[in-house]
């Protein structure tokens, strides 16, 4: 995805995500946020997502553990 502007990356990135969210997962979400973007070269970041269904709510939780816990945020 290099070749696309960086912008464009993003956004194919985000369109990605959202269909693997709906096709895999069959979850469609009501409010996905904009994703974090630091520089467009030089970087390499990486983040584990969560994932948890919670049965008392009927609803899956999504987000990052909290620091040192396995709580999720």
């Amino acid at each position: 995805m290099q070749h696309f502007e960086f912008q464009a990356q993003i956004a194919a990135k985000q369109r990605v995500f959202e269909n693997t969210l709906s096709r895999i997962g069959k979850v469609k979400s009501e409010t996905i946020l904009t994703p974090l973007v630091g520089p467009s070269w030089h970087y390499r970041y990486k983040g584990r997502l969560r994932v948890k269904f919670v049965v008392k709510k009927n609803k899956v939780l999504v987000g990052f553990n909290e620091k040192r816990t396995h709580f999720i945020a």
